[in-house]
């Protein structure tokens, strides 16, 4: 869909050529409670920006602010948000799943190729470049499960700044089972492409037992 889009509004290629896809698989719902605490909701969201002639073309989960139109987005409703330069910020939503929703769509798709002439949709605008995901910055959302030690907080802030990442917040939550505690990191802006690297320095540490993250959506 994102990639539809993504033609009709930039010129991009049609089907889109590889762009980074990701699910929520990865998400747990103490996530969403951390989230919520820190003015966050976590949504799964298509992107496509146009920048300097080049494409910002991605999906994936992201933390949104809770006053935020998309995160006030319920249920089975789907909505989209569109920047504009002469009207501003347009949001259009509607019900995007479920037995009603998915016949609507086949049946209204029927009435319009029964009404109308088949023809090959040309786009006359230069197909622009897609950016690389990993050149893309991000602010992230670390949950970080570690021994409750003593240092541990300190171990883990020296990862982050030998990797040049600097610390926006972070926060110690309630001991889990057999002695291990959430840590809750919230970073500043820094490049995809140091994310593996530091996650995996992070996971060499004895005290880390697991982690997981979410990429925090610009506002």
């Amino acid at each position: 869909k994102i990639g539809i889009l993504s033609s009709l509004a930039f010129g991009s290629s049609l089907p889109p050529k590889d762009f980074y896809i990701e699910g929520i698989s990865g998400i747990d719902k103490d996530d969403f409670k951390y989230a919520h605490e820190m003015g966050y909701t976590i949504k799964h969201l298509a992107v496509a920006k146009s920048t300097n002639n080049s494409i910002d073309l991605r999906a994936h989960p992201s933390l949104v602010k809770l006053d935020s139109y998309l995160a006030n987005l319920k249920g089975v409703r789907n909505g989209i948000e569109v920047e504009t330069d002469l009207l501003g910020t347009l949001h259009i939503a509607g019900s995007g799943a479920g037995q009603e929703a998915t016949a609507s769509g086949v049946i209204s798709d029927l009435i319009y190729l029964s009404d109308s002439k088949i023809r090959e949709v040309s786009n006359n605008n230069q197909s622009s470049e897609l950016i690389d995901f990993i050149d893309l910055d991000f602010r992230y959302y670390f949950y970080i499960e570690a021994s409750d030690v003593s240092g541990v907080m300190a171990s883990i802030s020296s990862i982050f700044a030998n990797k040049d990442v600097s610390i926006e917040s972070i926060s110690q939550k309630e001991n889990l089972n057999d002695d291990l505690v959430p840590i809750i990191i919230i970073t500043d802006p820094f490049k995809e492409k140091d994310y593996q690297v530091l996650v995996d320095n992070l996971l060499e540490l004895d005290s880390v037992n697991k982690i997981r993250s979410i990429r925090i959506e610009p506002q």
